[in-house]
């Protein structure tokens, strides 16, 4: 994922406007309160520890941020209680948002 992701932006990482990192989300490498947004498609339903990843993320997030969470039909990612696991991981608000069989949930620190 790392080298498709560096192929389709190699221009923006040329110019700096596209930092591509390999890592772990319940260990991220960034300072507390660092991003305005995030965003995580098709992945949570592999990460080791959800509730740590989630966690991890709202520590990077800047106050009031937001961090969206999206889903393909082919994810295997059920919405059940994603709203539920993002209130226990700190976060304030959390919506579902669907079309067809696909879905995002969107969340605010």
């Amino acid at each position: 994922m790392v080298k498709q992701a560096r192929i389709r932006n190699a221009a923006a990482i040329e110019t700096g406007q596209v930092d591509v990192r390999q890592g772990s989300v319940e260990d991220l490498c960034f300072g507390d309160n660092t991003f305005d947004k995030a965003l995580a498609v098709n992945s949570m339903q592999v990460w080791t520890d959800a509730l740590a990843g989630l966690r991890e993320v709202r520590r990077v997030l800047k106050p009031a941020a937001t961090l969206a969470l999206g889903f393909t039909a082919y994810s295997g990612q059920s919405k059940a209680s994603l709203t539920e696991l993002l209130a226990t991981a700190g976060f304030a608000t959390s919506q579902v948002l669907e079309k067809e069989n696909w879905f995002c949930v969107l969340a605010s620190k």
